[in-house]
């Protein structure tokens, strides 16, 4: 399995690394649009040739809000606006919102149907599908370390339900303008929306009484 993980790694890090490789002889800028979806996810990938060279690639993963071609439209308006728009853009299919897209940005989109371009498509595709698997597995090794540690913590503590974790520390300016951080971890992830500071009453450099006083006014009412 490892093997095979890495076999597919290194045929990704092939097709975005051949820099001075000429792929189309007629020396049009264009961007290739490769995607692969799955029912709640969507992985854009973006080949940028440059004078018949591919030159670099382009990743990103966003989730299905609306429908795939709306998220697909609303995705490449804010891409081009930051980024180099070429004469054409090479794509697997048509997708609602695309002539607004011409229209925006002064471009074409075409859909190849045979030759060297429809195989340039199908890469982009399948190298959309290639970083969604490996970022997915990824995340599902992640999300399972995260969940050993923290059952592994909740058992050193003898904490078998352990699902929310509070930490404080206290920071102050020579003395001055006490504060404490509260941040939360649930079930081993980070809680943002929960995290708290908390302006110190004692503008002393004294950890003790300052921790003493935000735990009590935590804990006071919950």
């Amino acid at each position: 399995e490892l093997a095979k993980e890495l076999k597919e790694e290194l045929e990704y890090i092939n097709i975005i690394s051949e820099k001075q490789y000429i792929v189309l002889n007629d020396y049009i800028n264009r961007d290739i649009i490769g995607i692969y979806y799955t029912e709640n996810s969507l992985s854009i990938n973006i080949l940028f040739i440059r004078n018949g060279k591919l030159l670099e690639s382009h990743n990103k993963i966003i989730d299905v809000v609306s429908s795939l071609d709306e998220d697909l439209s609303s995705y490449l308006a804010m891409f081009y606006k930051n980024h180099e728009v070429p004469k054409e853009i090479l794509i697997y299919k048509t997708f609602e919102g695309i002539d607004v897209l011409e229209d925006m940005f002064d471009m074409k989109f075409i859909i190849p149907e045979k030759g060297k371009k429809k195989e340039l498509v199908n890469m982009a595709c399948n190298n959309a599908k290639i970083f969604f698997e490996r970022e997915s597995k990824l995340i599902d090794n992640k999300n399972k370390r995260t969940k050993d540690v923290n059952k592994e913590l909740g058992k050193l503590l003898n904490l078998p339900n352990l699902s929310r974790i509070e930490l404080f520390d206290n920071a102050h300016l020579f003395g001055t303008f006490t504060v404490s951080g509260m941040v939360v971890f649930i079930n081993g992830e980070p809680c943002k929306n929960a995290y708290r500071k908390y302006k110190s009453t004692k503008d002393v450099n004294d950890d003790y009484h300052v921790m003493k006083e935000v735990i009590y006014r935590r804990y006071y009412h919950a």
